[in-house]
């Protein structure tokens, strides 16, 4: 169909239509145009490279910082496996970063080359300075796009709290943060946990704080964590 808006009929039979009231209209957008991409190997965020076994979480923060100041954007992961080992440095996202690690501002994606290529590692070190886990690896903040990654992680359930894969919004949220965490879309990704009743992956995939959630699209995941 174009762009535009369509009035309605409606049946019960196939053969005899009414018109339905004006108020209710059938619309159609535009296609969105393609989002600007946030590669995560760039050299202007920090020239990460895949399966080098060295931290990539300044990389990822850098670029998320340039898709938010932007007003949107992709950041995307290369093929192979992007490992995070130092959760300080995700501190220029979020005043509260030993809560939320890595906060994905609205309108900023995650996109990898598929799940079957792109291995996100939470690793053993990602912890806060006092020792226990961090609460979360990725917050979503709304108007988000998760898709095409595989989630990781070397054994993030430690102590009693497992922590989560993507945290729909922030356990402290500040009065500047989204009232509402909407719109997100979380497609086509693999999430780890556990194996053989051993906690050999992240514990929780995708949860949240007791922020209000509207419109969260979860579609054509593998979920071996909760």
């Amino acid at each position: 169909l174009q762009p535009g808006t369509y009035t309605l009929q409606f049946t019960r039979d196939g053969e005899n239509w009414i018109d339905l009231p004006d108020e209710i209209k059938f619309i159609v957008l535009p296609d969105p145009q393609p989002k600007t991409r946030f590669d995560i190997t760039a050299q202007e965020y920090g020239g990460c490279k895949a399966g080098d076994d060295q931290d990539d979480t300044g990389c990822i923060v850098t670029a998320i910082v340039a898709a938010k100041n932007a007003g949107g954007g992709e950041v995307f992961f290369p093929q192979g496996t992007w490992h995070l080992k130092d959760p300080s440095k995700t501190n220029l996202l979020s005043a509260n970063w030993e809560f939320s690690a890595i906060v994905v501002p609205p309108g900023v994606d995650l996109v990898g080359a598929g799940k079957d290529s792109t291995k996100i590692v939470q690793t053993l070190d990602w912890k806060r300075p006092n020792g226990n886990n961090m609460y979360s690896v990725f917050t979503l903040m709304g108007n988000n796009k998760v898709q095409g990654i595989y989630f990781h992680s070397d054994g993030f359930a430690l102590n009693s709290f497992g922590g989560i894969s993507l945290a729909l919004g922030k356990p402290y949220p500040s009065p500047d943060d989204p009232k509402v965490i909407e719109n997100v879309v979380i497609a086509d990704n693999t999430f780890s946990g556990l194996n053989d009743g051993k906690v050999t992956g992240m514990y929780n995939a995708v949860g949240d704080w007791g922020s209000p959630l509207r419109h969260i699209f979860i579609v054509n995941n593998q979920f071996q964590a909760y």
